[in-house]
């Protein structure tokens, strides 16, 4: 009572300002914190040169400038594709464009609002672990997993060397949904609605194959807490028809997030018949080209070269993230957690699990046979999902030490900056570019890096493109105006154009006499032609699939505009129904009954207070500006850069030069990395090339790298990339040199001996090359199943003085010939390139045949022998034989001497004039 009548005396003011306070969580700072932490690369001028960082900035750039001309919901920009045109945000998911292009309104500024929405998405990452994995781990559990998912290997990847922009915003979304959804399960009330539907929403327009991978995630996490809130109901009283209604908020959260989002997804599924997106499951895309290795997840950090291009980046797991998982599930083995957490537990970590086994070859079958998920085309996309449920493990794995508060406390700081330290190599970045923002500098983006339509292989060109216009349908002048080609190349003069913008043109023309008329902008279903006001016709014409218009002689004003199909007026209606329902449904929603008992709960020894935040916040700043001021600009640690000319990480120096003279365009493969230098049949060899061009070159190269075998350079198989490195050579900055993998399967029909490997580029168009060298060091390749000793059918054991062995033999008998096989070792590795003799006697001693060449016809001199391997060598034995053969003389001997090598039996004694006697299979 005294305390309710102390709390009716205070001001509205003052209740207010508790109740807002209370709310308030001091270690959101420390999320802030770890946002900046992330981020603080980008604080310099320009963007990271990452592969697919300027295509995300001038997409948001062109919606940007759709809105300065008038248009709200671009799907079409006529600039794109070299002018032609392209439907590439009727495809693709806008989240990243809109809000950047929102925050621009404000900052006035394309390049600071983009920056801006990174910087969100990285404070996104550590707030949305922090708010989720708070409900079952307490604040100083929840502030591990937030920098356990912040500052994971891929996630510094794809922001600074991958720049998938729109996926690194989606999976910084992933938490919130999962702690909205959580949330609207077991404490339903007006916000856990509303927030639900709107993450999930968030989620759809952000990317939509993140939001592919996340579905059934999803469902499956709602249905576990469902099944659990039903049950929890019914022990509590509550009929079964009483208990299920809980289902009711996670369904009506789900229709508004699909309604909200519709004006994306609808059109982009309804209309993707009439473009060419099946290419995303083809080549390059197949995901069976793109399989993680075990020894990818589990590799260690590397050591970024800042003279590199592209540095090489495994698609590590992180092993401080994987021991920390591991510990957070053995908390499953103890009796003492509750029976949320052991929940909690158990779906993190089948889901950890889950998400690393379909990232391996092994689950090549389920890839094969999900609808739709092929068309993920990664599978190191499932690192979304195994990071934040391994996060969540990495901060339970502070359970452990629960019972010594002091120490749980001081462990937490540590494995934050522990998990910061790991990934520290990753911090500094130094390729940055300062785009530029006009159209001519979008055109010369699309050419320089070869990203027309800022796709890679057009997926979103017509069905009616089968091939592309000879050139582009813009250029400019020297003041950057556009100037564009809107007719054909022999209605020039003409016409003239009196307006473009995002989604039209408008020109005038003359014409002497009926005729169609084509225009440079690809045809796709929303075009519509107005000529003299009076709606035209249209169509598709040619092999590049441009529009058409078949117009009448005289004097004409064409009005060609793209406007929204059916579908996409639905989509808009749809969303505009999506965010009125969400208002509604969330203003008649009331509190549960439930609401608040989960926080209630938790252990007050596991919530954090203001002086803890304030620590840690303050070691993190005193980290960032240690970086900024010593580390970064007077030391040269967790960083390498090589001299000029020179890759210092590659592990043989190479230094050779391919090119034509003759053009000029010359390439240095500085070095190579080879690994292993031993396979067998069923291994991958991985082949890393190190390239620099002298000078830019004119055309774009694939690189090969061939397994040949001697004498006759016969190629084995191989790999091919289509740019090296993922960079079109044309594009190679000449300080710079570029890492090139190539992953080479060993068949079972390669024969087991060592190969040379031949390295090259050649056109990407003609397939002429403009250059190869074989690399000095040799690849062994061994038989996955060698044949025992004691399976050898007649051993022999004859030992010649070198070191070599003659195991045995067996005979075989290859369309009715004979022929010896026989089993080779060596204890020791050779100098000397032997060749053997084989001498076929018959009953008086006298040769009728013989044989002298190096061992497997020249294939494994055995200069290159491999100590302990067993050499499989065939001989067959000449089919025109007069006399019956009776016995075979062998040996060894140096071609250039002629002198035969010593050889002696087991126990010793010398075998006559040097050779080891073999009877004929009738004689054996």
């Amino acid at each position: 009572m005294r305390n309710q009548h102390r709390n009716t005396q205070q001001s509205p003011w003052e209740v207010h300002r508790r109740r807002w306070w209370s709310v308030f969580d001091p270690f959101w700072a420390i999320c802030l914190l770890l946002g900046l932490w992330l981020f603080h690369p980008l604080l310099r001028d320009g963007l990271p040169s990452a592969a697919d960082g300027l295509l995300h900035f001038y997409r948001t750039v062109l919606w940007r400038w759709s809105w300065d001309a008038g248009v709200l919901w671009p799907r079409w920009h006529t600039l794109l594709y070299q002018g032609y045109g392209y439907p590439l945000f009727n495809f693709y998911a806008p989240l990243l464009y809109l809000s950047s292009g929102l925050l621009d309104l404000v900052a006035g500024n394309i390049l600071l609002a983009f920056k801006i929405v990174l910087f969100l998405s990285c404070v996104g990452y550590a707030l949305g672990a922090y708010v989720w994995t708070k409900e079952f781990l307490g604040s100083w559990g929840a502030i591990v997993a937030a920098a356990a998912y912040a500052f994971t290997p891929f996630r510094l990847r794809e922001l600074y060397f991958q720049g998938n922009y729109a996926q690194f915003l989606a999976w910084s979304i992933y938490p919130f949904v999962l702690f909205s959804w959580y949330r609207l399960v077991r404490a339903p009330d007006r916000n856990a609605f509303w927030r639900a539907s709107l993450s999930l929403a968030a989620l759809l327009l952000a990317h939509n194959i993140s939001a592919l991978l996340m579905a059934p995630v999803l469902l499956s996490y709602v249905g576990l807490w469902s099944l659990k809130e039903i049950r929890e109901r019914m022990q509590a009283g509550d009929s079964w028809r009483l208990a299920v209604r809980c289902l009711m908020g996670p369904l009506l959260a789900g229709v508004c997030a699909v309604f909200i989002s519709a004006i994306f997804w609808l059109p982009a599924l309804g209309e993707a018949r009439f473009t060419q997106v099946h290419l995303l499951t083809k080549g390059y895309f197949d995901i069976g080209e793109n399989f993680l290795r075990l020894a990818d997840i589990l590799a260690p950090a590397p050591l970024l070269d800042l003279r590199a291009a592209n540095p090489p980046l495994p698609f590590h797991f992180g092993r401080l993230h994987l021991a920390l998982a591991a510990l957070g599930a053995l908390l499953l083995l103890r009796r003492q957690i509750s029976t949320e957490e052991r929940w909690q537990l158990g779906y993190a970590l089948v889901a950890t699990a889950g998400a690393v086994f379909l990232m391996l070859p092994g689950s090549e079958f389920l890839w094969r046979t999900v609808p739709l998920l092929p068309f993920a085309e990664f599978p190191a996309r499932f690192y979304g999902i195994a990071h934040l449920f391994g996060a969540y493990l990495a901060g339970a794995s502070l359970q452990w030490l629960a019972p010594w508060r002091r120490v749980y406390r001081l462990a937490s700081v540590g494995i934050i900056l522990g998990l910061l330290g790991s990934q520290a190599t990753y911090l500094f970045p130094q390729n940055f570019l300062r785009p530029d923002i006009s159209p001519r500098g979008f055109h010369a983006y699309e050419v320089q890096f070869n990203a027309l339509g800022t796709t890679t292989v057009g997926e979103y060109l017509s069905i009616w493109t089968a091939a592309l216009p000879p050139g582009p349908a813009v250029s400019f002048d020297e003041k950057g105006e556009v100037r564009r080609l809107s007719m054909d190349a022999g209605l020039e003069g003409a016409g003239r154009i009196l307006q473009t913008g995002p989604e039209e043109i408008l020109f005038e023309l003359q014409l002497d006499a009926p005729r169609t008329v084509q225009v440079a902008q690809f045809y796709f279903p929303g075009w519509q032609a107005f000529m003299d006001g009076l709606a035209w016709p249209i169509e598709p014409c040619g092999e590049a699939g441009l529009i058409c218009i078949r117009l009448p002689a005289g004097s004409h004003t064409v009005h060609l505009t793209f406007q929204d199909t059916w579908i996409r007026r639905l989509a808009t209606w749809l969303t505009l129904f999506g965010g009125l329902l969400v208002i509604a449904l969330a203003f008649l929603r009331q509190p549960d009954r439930h609401g608040g008992r989960l926080l209630a709960s938790m252990p007050r020894a596991l919530q954090g207070g203001w002086k803890a935040g304030g620590w840690i916040s303050s070691i993190l700043l005193l980290g960032l500006m240690l970086k900024f001021f010593w580390i970064e600009p007077h030391t040269t640690w967790f960083r390498v850069e090589s001299p000029p000319d020179q890759a210092l990480p590659a592990t043989y120096d190479a230094r050779l030069t391919v090119g034509d003279s003759t053009t000029g365009d010359e390439v240095t493969l500085l070095g190579y990395d080879i690994e292993p230098s031993i396979v067998q049949h069923g291994d991958v060899l991985h082949v890393r090339l190190y390239w620099q061009a002298s000078h830019r070159t004119q055309g774009d190269y694939s690189s090969f790298v061939h397994l040949v075998v001697d004498p006759d350079n016969r190629a084995l198989g191989g790999s091919d990339n289509m740019h090296p490195g993922n960079i079109p050579t044309s594009t190679w900055r000449t300080d710079r040199y570029t890492v090139d993998d190539h992953w080479i399967p060993i068949e079972p029909e390669t024969p087991p001996v060592a190969v040379k490997l031949e390295v090259g580029l050649y056109d990407l168009r003609s397939g002429a090359r403009l250059g190869e060298v074989f690399l000095p060091e040799y690849v062994h390749v061994r038989s996955a199943a060698p044949r025992p000793r004691d399976a050898i059918p007649y051993p022999l054991d004859a030992e010649f003085a070198n070191g070599v062995r003659l195991l045995g033999y067996e005979w075989n008998k290859e369309e009715g010939q004979p022929t010896l096989v026989l089993f080779w070792e060596t204890s020791q590795s050779l100098v000397q390139d032997l060749q053997i003799f084989m001498h076929v006697l018959d009953e008086d001693g006298a040769m009728i045949a013989q044989e002298d060449g190096p061992p497997l016809r020249g294939m494994y001199p055995t200069s290159r022998w491999l100590p302990g391997q067993t050499i499989v060598d065939s001989h067959a034995l000449p089919a025109s034989l007069v006399v019956q053969p009776h016995v075979i003389k062998l040996g060894l001997y140096d071609l250039a001497s002629g002198q035969r090598v010593p050889v002696r039996h087991a126990d010793g004694s010398p075998w006559a004039e040097d050779a080891v006697v073999i009877p004929m299979p009738g004689d054996n």
